[in-house]
C-alpha cells in the first residue's frame, strides 16, 4: 500500500521459509522496491533478486509495482511465479521475472527491460520450467530472449510488444493458440531447441524409436484437441517437458524429434535478422495469421526447422532470402506456394495473390528487402492458377499439388518423406481446457510490424476435423 524499499546489497523482499507468497498491491497505489548495490549473500541461498522467494509467489492487485536492480534479478521464484493482474514496470540487470518452475501470467500490464531475459523458466539442472501466457499487455525490451522456457511455453492470449531482442520467443516445445504478438529479433524471432545442447540431437535415438515419435507427432496435430488452455493449478505443475516426436527419416545433424512449434491461433509478426521462426524438429501452422520478415541475405531463412513443416488452416506471408529457404511439405492439407525472384525486392513494395480471374486474394507490405516469399491462404486451391506480384516483377504458377515450390530440390528438410500423413487443423471451440503434449525427451533492421489486408480469424469452425484428445496429458489451470 504505497510502499517504497530501497536496499544497498541485498532483497528489498526474502521469503526463505514459506509454503506460499502472496503480494497484493491496494488499488491506486505506486510502490517501489530498489536495489541499489552489488549483493552480499548471508546464507547458503544465492538471493540475487529484488524479490527473491524459495517458494510459489502469486502478484496480484490493481496497484504497480516498479522495480529496480542494477546488478541482479528482479523477480526471482524458485518454485512457481503466478501474476494474475497489476502493472509492472521492471528495469533489471538479469532476468526481469524468472521462475525455476514455471512463469504463469493470467493478466497484468508489464514494462520489462534488462540485459537477459524479459521471461525466464527454468534452471541449469532442469528442462520442464514452462512459461503460460493466458492474457495481459506485455513490453519487452531486453539483450537476450524476451521469453525463454526449459521445457513448454504457452501464449494463448495476451497482447505482446517485443520491441528489441536477441532471439525473440524461445522454447522446446512452442504451443501459440490466440494473442496479437510482435517480435523484433537480432537473431531468430521464434525458436524451438532443446535448453542443454543448442538444440541438437545428441544422436543416441533409433530409427524405430524416430518412426514412433512421429507417428505420435501426426496422432497429435491431426486428432488434437485444442480447447482454450487454463493457467496450472497450483501444486499441479506438468511433471514432463512434452513432446509431439520425429520421424525415422534422414534429418539433418540439427534435428531435434522433441522440439516443436505449433500455431493454432493468434496474430503473430516477426522481423527478424536471423530465422523468422526456427524449429530443430517440426513446425506445424494450425491457424491464426503469421507475417514473417526474414533476413535479407542469404544466411539464414524465414522459415528454418529439422525435420518438417506442415501449414492446414490460417493464413502466412513469410519473405526472406532465397538462399536458405524453407517452404511447406506435401504432408500440407492447405496449399503453400514458396516463389523466387530474379532480383531483389525493395523494402516497402507491396505483395499481392491474385487468382486467375484476376481477384486480389492477399497483399502484404513488407519493409525489408526480399527475394523469396512463402505464401498461403485458405482461398488457395489446387488446380487453380495463380499470380504472385512483387513491386514490377511477377510469377504465375500453377497450384497442382498441395504445395508449390521454385526451391532447388522442393526442400522439405533433409532427407524429408512427403509421405508423412495429413496434418489436421485442431478444433478450438472456446474456454474449455487443454492438455499439454506428453513427453518422450529430455527436457537489425528493425522494421515495422506488418499487417495483411486480410486478417481471416484463426480459429474457424473445424467440424470435419476429427478431436481425439491428446494421450498421456496434464490440464493446465491456475
Amino acid at each position: 500500500d504505497g510502499v517504497s524499499i530501497t536496499a544497498s546489497d541485498y532483497a528489498a523482499i526474502y521469503a526463505k521459509n514459506a509454503d506460499k507468497v502472496f503480494e497484493t498491491m491496494t488499488e491506486g497505489t505506486e510502490n517501489t522496491l530498489t536495489v541499489s548495490g552489488d549483493y552480499v549473500h548471508t546464507d547458503d541461498n544465492n538471493v540475487d533478486a529484488v524479490i527473491f522467494t524459495k517458494c510459489d509467489l502469486t502478484l496480484g492487485g490493481s496497484g504497480s509495482l516498479t522495480v529496480k536492480d542494477t546488478t541482479g534479478h528482479g523477480i526471482v521464484s524458485k518454485d512457481d511465479l503466478v501474476v494474475t493482474s497489476g502493472t509492472y514496470t521492471i528495469d533489471s540487470q538479469d532476468h526481469c521475472l524468472n521462475g525455476k518452475d514455471s512463469v504463469r501470467i493470467a493478466d497484468g500490464t508489464f514494462t520489462l527491460t534488462c540485459d537477459e531475459d524479459g521471461i525466464h523458466a527454468g534452471n541449469d539442472d532442469q528442462q520442464d520450467g514452462y512459461i503460460y501466457i493466458e492474457g495481459g499487455d506485455i513490453d519487452i525490451s531486453v539483450g537476450d530472449e524476451a521469453m525463454h522456457a526449459e521445457g513448454l511455453l504457452i501464449i494463448n492470449g495476451g497482447d505482446i510488444d517485443i520491441s528489441k531482442s536477441y532471439e525473440g520467443i524461445e522454447g522446446y516445445k512452442i504451443l501459440v493458440t490466440g494473442g496479437d504478438i510482435d517480435v523484433v529479433a537480432n537473431d531468430d524471432g521464434f525458436n524451438a531447441a532443446r535448453p542443454d545442447s543448442n538444440g541438437q540431437s545428441d544422436g543416441t535415438q533409433s530409427t524405430e524409436d524416430d518412426q514412433r515419435q512421429t507417428d505420435s507427432f501426426k496422432r497429435r496435430t491431426n486428432d488434437t484437441e485444442t480447447n482454450r488452455p487454463e493457467l496450472p493449478e497450483k501444486g499441479d505443475r506438468p511433471g514432463d517437458s512434452g513432446t509431439p516426436g520425429g520421424p525415422g527419416m534422414g534429418a539433418g545433424m540439427d534435428a531435434d524429434y522433441d522440439a516443436y512449434i505449433l500455431i493454432t491461433g493468434g496474430s503473430i509478426n516477426i522481423n527478424a535478422d536471423g530465422d523468422g521462426i526456427d524449429s530443430n524438429g517440426y513446425l506445424g501452422i494450425a491457424g491464426g495469421n503469421v507475417y514473417v520478415l526474414g533476413p535479407s541475405n542469404n544466411g539464414n531463412g524465414a522459415l528454418d526447422y529439422g525435420i518438417y513443416a506442415t501449414i492446414a488452416g490460417g493464413e502466412m506471408v513469410a519473405v526472406g532470402g532465397s538462399g536458405m529457404e524453407q517452404g511447406f511439405g506435401d504432408e500440407s492439407t492447405q496449399c503453400s506456394a514458396l516463389v523466387n525472384f530474379d532480383e531483389w525486392i525493395d523494402a516497402g513494395e507491396t505483395i499481392t495473390l491474385t487468382d486467375s480471374n484476376g481477384n486480389k486474394l492477399l497483399t502484404y507490405k513488407a519493409d525489408k528487402k526480399f527475394d523469396s516469399v512463402l505464401i498461403s491462404t485458405s482461398d488457395m486451391k489446387q488446380g487453380e492458377t495463380y499470380t504472385l506480384t512483387a513491386g514490377d516483377q511477377t510469377s504465375t504458377f500453377a497450384m497442382e499439388d498441395v504445395t508449390y515450390s521454385e526451391a532447388p530440390g522442393s526442400m522439405q528438410g533433409p532427407g524429408g518423406d512427403p509421405d508423412n500423413g495429413g496434418m489436421q487443423r485442431p478444433d478450438s471451440t472456446g474456454n474449455g481446457g487443454m492438455q499439454r503434449p506428453d513427453s518422450t525427451g529430455d527436457g537489425s533492421d528493425a522494421g515495422n510490424s506488418q499487417n495483411s489486408d486480410k486478417r481471416q480469424n484463426g480459429g474457424q469452425d473445424n467440424s470435419t476435423l476429427s478431436t481425439e484428445t491428446l494421450k498421456n496429458t496434464e490440464s493446465i489451470s491456475i
